[in-house]
């Protein structure tokens, strides 16, 4: 049986958008640690007894290995409260050890003082048994850049890219966001973070920001906005970074939605309402939103979804003014009587500016197929022009993302009915007339993915997938000639649960 087509948190976002029909996206050392502190020195440890009388308690040492460290400055903490200094390469133990039964939490306290190093914790928590824990693992590695991961369980949790080979490396503490986050962005630069908080019927959401520490990484909060007759539910930024387009239902009407414009100060990431805001009623609500790489046009896709009946559809170009961020609208394309029984549509722009991708879901809800369509963006006027009558593909196309350089097209499919049928599919784009085909087999994400995102570099892909232990999957994009563009599996992390955004600074 298929899952629904949107998670409960998803519908909460989609109620934002169309109210529903119902209310007409070194060698270590430690300061207390045995011999001189350095990584060979201190040995795994073995198991020790305290007590008096008749009665012994035994007690259990935890040991970790390090391996990639080029840094000084590490310090690894166990239980919160037992600081372990590390120089280099090698095994580090705790000074005190635990009884059977207590738990054993291994964090990093301290990342390495080098720019852009960081050290990640494997097999670093569980309880204590009848024998000294040896298996914790702390791996350090230097990083391209650092993706960002919101959740269902309201987190956000920080990664770093391994240089080379692009695998997600986990650091810092998962950060509190408040109730339902749903989209996040980031400036370009990379110096601040924009996450969305919607409320619902509690009333008007938030948008929070985060500096970005360019060397380590480290999110700051620097200021929260309340959406004043806003609940946010997407977000785009413009390429130069001096606007935040936010969409969402609007408070208290709950009643269709609004987009609201959002001037970004360069230097402190504050937000500030500029314009008029746009309100659309249900049956033209937008439920997908994307710019132009020259950050001249905004495109709308509007309309019911999922109504299981043919609808109205229009996908409206505005034309963003560079000073004030005001919208005016330009060019429609209209679809009369849109078959909506699928499910919705997706949008992906190619970033050199030239192709708009619309994908279509087609047949019934439990058939993956949807056709995705190319337009030619006219740079002047904003018009899109159909392309051909569009690529069929097994796939619900749930999300999309075109890699940096134009080339290559990534489709998700989160049917959800198999793990078959949770996939990422491969499309190559011609350079000439923007038509896309197939490029080899769909690959399978272990579990439906939410959202996808490329590097910035186009050498790596990553999906946030749900329903799974782990809830991010990464791919390296192939670049050998007979298989370029492709994707190869390159291992999963992340928290169990579901990935609301991603979101990367390079």
């Amino acid at each position: 049986m298929r899952r629904s087509d949107k998670s409960p948190h998803r519908a909460f976002a989609i109620s934002l958008l169309s109210v529903a029909v119902a209310m007409v996206g070194c060698s270590g050392s430690g300061g207390s640690g045995p011999g001189n502190g350095s990584a060979a020195s201190v040995a795994a440890g073995d198991m020790t007894s305290s007590g008096g009388g008749n009665g012994r308690v035994s007690t259990y040492t935890v040991s970790a290995t390090v391996t990639g460290l080029t840094g000084q400055g590490l310090v690894l903490q166990l239980n919160g409260g037992q600081d372990q200094s590390v120089l280099a390469d090698g095994s580090v133990t705790f000074p005190s050890g635990l009884m059977t039964g207590a738990s054993y939490p291994v964090t990093v306290s301290t990342q390495p003082a080098m720019r852009r190093e960081i050290c990640g914790v494997t097999n670093g928590s569980g309880m204590i048994g009848q024998a000294n824990v040896t298996d914790v693992a702390i791996n350090c590695s230097n990083v391209d850049g650092f993706l960002y991961q919101i959740t269902f369980s309201n987190q956000l949790f920080s990664y770093g890219l391994s240089a080379g080979t692009g695998v997600p490396v986990p650091f810092g503490t998962p950060l509190a966001t408040g109730t339902n986050p749903l989209a996040l962005v980031t400036a370009p630069g990379g110096k601040f973070l924009y996450l969305d908080v919607p409320l619902g019927d509690q009333g008007p959401g938030s948008i929070s920001v985060y500096a970005v520490n360019p060397d380590t990484g480290i999110l700051t909060a620097v200021s929260s906005l309340t959406t004043t007759g806003l609940n946010p539910a997407l977000m785009v930024m413009s390429p130069g970074g001096g606007f935040l387009f936010v969409l969402g239902g609007p408070w208290p009407a709950m009643s269709g939605s609004a987009l609201v414009t959002y001037a970004v100060n360069a230097a402190t990431g504050a937000l500030t309402p500029t314009g008029t805001s746009l309100t659309f009623d249900v049956a033209s609500a937008p439920s997908a939103l994307a710019v132009t790489p020259d950050g001249k046009f905004l495109y709308l896709l509007g309309g019911v979804f999922n109504s299981g009946t043919p609808a109205p559809i229009t996908l409206t170009a505005y034309a963003i003014d560079p000073t004030s961020g005001t919208l005016t609208a330009g060019p429609v394309l209209r679809w009369i009587n849109y078959d909506t029984s699928a499910g919705g549509a997706t949008m992906a722009i190619d970033p050199l500016g030239r192709f708009l991708y619309l994908a279509r879901g087609q047949g019934d809800s439990n058939y993956a197929a949807a056709t995705v369509l190319p337009y030619a963006i006219n740079a002047d006027s904003g018009a899109l022009t159909p392309i051909g009558s569009g690529t069929p593909v097994a796939s619900n196309a749930g999300a999309m993302t075109v890699d940096p350089t134009g080339r290559y097209l990534y489709v998700v499919n989160d049917l959800n009915s198999n793990a078959a049928n949770d996939t990422v599919l491969a499309l190559a784009i011609d350079q000439s007339s923007g038509v896309v085909s197939p490029l080899g087999s769909p690959q399978e994400t272990a579990g439906p993915a939410e959202t996808i995102i490329c590097d910035r570099s186009g050498r790596f892909v990553y999906l946030g997938t749900d329903f799974t232990a782990s809830s991010l999957a990464s791919f390296a994009i192939n670049t050998a000639p007979s298989t370029a563009g492709q994707l190869v599996p390159s291992g999963q992390t992340g928290p169990s649960g579901e990935t609301m955004a991603l979101a990367i600074v390079e």
